[in-house]
């Protein structure tokens, strides 16, 4: 994946040329908060009353060293504070120049842990602000930060906390990209965070803004390591590194009543108007605003944004050849073309797929990536329970989804009994005991034991519980008993790997998975059945749900 393309040449650069060491960045670029005006003090920082400086890099450009120092000035009102510094953009950014993409090289020097280094888009205060942020804690390395803001107080935002693949010591190309309807990060071309809550969606004009500070000793992310020059007698230097910075609009293509009206010709009076957007190879936002759309990216990684109506993104491949995703607690599905040349999109207020040979109702699983880990495990359960076999990842999806939108587990229960592949598995006039013994067999794979099988049998015969309902009632029971309760945790690890992990749907290969409780081999078969998924001969369609952590669920009880 990568980001939008950007539209050349950048509206905003700067590569921090200067002919030698420690030489102030450009004056008609940057500026800094003004300490008179009470706007240039961060945590325990005041901010350097002068621009940062700027040093080659020995590539032909150069590298903006934001310094944080353990000394401040003998007369700085604040004398046992920080020394840090600041960059701020003269020029501001905002929607009326068109969907942007902010992006630079950024580093720490050195490895000194409690400062943080900041790269962002800000507007306001007094009473309210807009924000974008990356933001480097150290102390958290290798994680990192982003977060948004807007019409909100200074505090806490929104933000979500991701690790980095190596350190924040490694240089990264960390990009925001600011559309209407959504805001992305990435790292090294890869989406980091999508946010696409409208009421979170910056609107204001905003200034770039680069710099390093240390917090006050009691926040969070402090560390006792980091000291003042009062407190430790040395006087120190750390620098944050800044290289490359550009600002771009990047491709885009609107459809009727886009929010996006900043591209000449788009006509926002006929609202409800259907488009046909076909893109390019470019990786490009495309916009179809009011309507039912079709939507075709072709090549690039596309951002795809239906708007309203019932839009579907359309491919010129089949379902297999492709691999669909959605990470937890966002709005958004990825589609990735594992074999040809449409590359890796996002879609956004998109309700179904279009491939050749299928179409997908994809709302199955956005919505099933609002749910939490725990919410998966009794729905892995029924599927155990009725069809003797892990879930397929296309039938969890739309089951989750389910259960987000209320419906119960009884019902769920029900609508699976009454399956066809469940009628399959049980034989015509099967007897009740017959029934409790198979259930004995096929959900903790041992033999009933006699109290237990004149327990179910009774409930069975009296009429007390239905048959629709016996295998949720058995398997919530056998949760009580620690044997046959780590036997149901075993399954539900398997089937979570096979259909979260992995996103596989065969439905023969999910019940050789779940044949035995052996979590290792169950998985390692799984592993197999995903790397085979991975070539062209073999493939299926994938469809993974990311950032969905059940084995942390297993860890908690």
């Amino acid at each position: 994946m990568t980001g939008l393309t950007g539209i050349d040449p950048p509206i905003f650069t700067d590569n921090f040329v200067v002919s030698s060491a420690n030489q102030p960045i450009d004056s008609n670029l940057w500026d800094f908060n003004i300490y008179a005006k009470g706007g240039s003090y961060y945590g325990q920082t005041q901010q350097r009353q002068s621009l940062p400086t700027a040093s080659p890099d020995g590539l032909g450009g150069g590298v903006m060293q934001l310094k944080l120092n353990s000394k401040v000035p003998a007369n700085d009102p604040k004398f046992e504070s920080f020394l840090g510094s600041e960059a701020i953009s003269k020029r501001t950014f905002d929607l009326s120049q068109g969907p942007l993409a902010f992006e630079a090289k950024l580093k720490y020097a050195q490895d000194q842990k409690g400062i943080v280094g900041g790269f962002f888009l800000f507007a306001g205060p007094p009473d309210t602000h807009d924000e974008i942020d990356w933001e480097l804690f150290s102390r958290s390395n290798p994680q990192v930060t982003t977060n948004i803001y807007h019409n909100e107080k200074l505090g806490g935002g929104h933000a979500t906390f991701k690790n980095l693949p190596d350190s924040q010591l490694v240089e990264h190309t960390y990009r925001i990209e600011w559309l209407p309807t959504m805001v992305r990060w990435l790292v090294d071309g890869v989406e980091f965070r999508t946010e696409t809550d409208l009421a979170r969606i910056p609107t204001k004009a905003m200034n770039l803004h680069f710099n390093i500070w240390a917090p006050k000793p009691d926040w969070p992310f402090a560390d006792p390591s980091l000291k003042t020059f009062g407190a430790s007698g040395i006087d120190q230097t750390w620098e944050f590194d800044v290289r490359a910075v550009k600002v771009e609009k990047v491709t885009t293509l609107s459809g009727t009543g886009a929010l996006d009206v900043s591209s000449a010709g788009v006509d926002v009076s006929s609202a409800g108007v259907a488009d046909n957007l076909v893109g390019t190879s470019a990786s490009e936002f495309i916009d179809g605003g009011d309507g039912d759309d079709r939507l075709m990216g072709r090549g690039g990684d596309d951002v795809l944004d239906g708007g309203t109506g019932t839009n579907t993104v359309v491919y010129e491949g089949l379902a297999r050849n492709f691999a669909i995703s959605a990470r937890a607690d966002e709005h958004t599905a990825n589609i990735r073309d594992r074999f040809g040349s449409e590359g890796t999109d996002t879609l956004y207020q998109v309700q179904q797929v279009q491939f050749l040979d299928r179409t997908i109702d994809v709302t199955f699983l956005v919505k099933a990536a609002s749910l939490g880990a725990a919410d998966f495990i009794p729905i892995i359960d029924l599927y155990n329970a009725y069809l003797h076999r892990a879930p397929d990842a296309s039938g969890l999806w739309y089951w989750a989804s389910r259960f987000a939108d209320g419906a119960t587990l009884q019902g769920i229960a029900s609508s699976l009994f009454a399956s066809s592949e469940a009628a399959l598995l049980r034989p015509p006039g099967q007897s009740i005991p017959a029934i409790v013994a198979s259930a004995y067999t096929d959900i903790l794979g041992r033999a009933g034991d006699q109290d237990g099988m004149n327990y179910w049998i009774g409930e069975l015969q009296s009429g007390r519980l239905s048959q629709d309902q016996f295998g949720l009632a058995f398997v919530q029971a056998a949760k009580g008993n620690s044997a046959d309760g780590q036997v149901l945790v075993n399954k539900e690890s398997i089937g979570a790997h096979y259909a979260i992990d992995q996103g596989l749907n065969d439905a023969d290969h999910a019940r050789l998975v779940l044949a035995g409780s052996d979590v290792l081999v169950a998985n390692a078969m799984t592993d197999g059945f995903a790397a085979a998924a991975a070539t062209a001969a073999t493939s299926e369609l994938v469809m993974k749900l990311i950032g969905v952590h059940i084995d942390d669920v297993f860890g908690a009880a």
